[in-house]
């Protein structure tokens, strides 16, 4: 098993949701055009999880990021363009 493990880094994510499961295909902006508003991103890797796994891992992950603030006094930030781009809302950022 340890020769299947793959430790990536991504600063993107499509999430693709069918009946049966979830696909997060992880993506990375190249280094040299880390900056680009227009840089293309790559695809680094592809995770894939049941809805029930998913459903899990989204709850574990949002109690984790908010006992983080708590903890640390202060709230991670949502760039206002990539909240415009995601449609996500004042509401759903905790």
């Amino acid at each position: 098993m340890a020769g299947d493990f793959h430790d990536i880094y991504c600063d993107g994510v499509i999430v693709n949701v069918t009946p049966y499961d979830v696909i997060l295909q992880l993506q990375r902006r190249p280094a040299d055009n880390a900056q680009s508003a227009t840089a293309q991103q790559e695809v680094v890797g592809c995770v894939r999880m049941s809805l029930e796994q998913a459903k899990t891992f989204a709850i574990i992950l949002k109690t984790s990021l908010k006992q983080l603030e708590e903890s640390q006094g202060t709230d991670i930030p949502i760039h206002p363009q990539l909240r415009a781009n995601l449609k996500i809302s004042k509401n759903e950022d905790w």
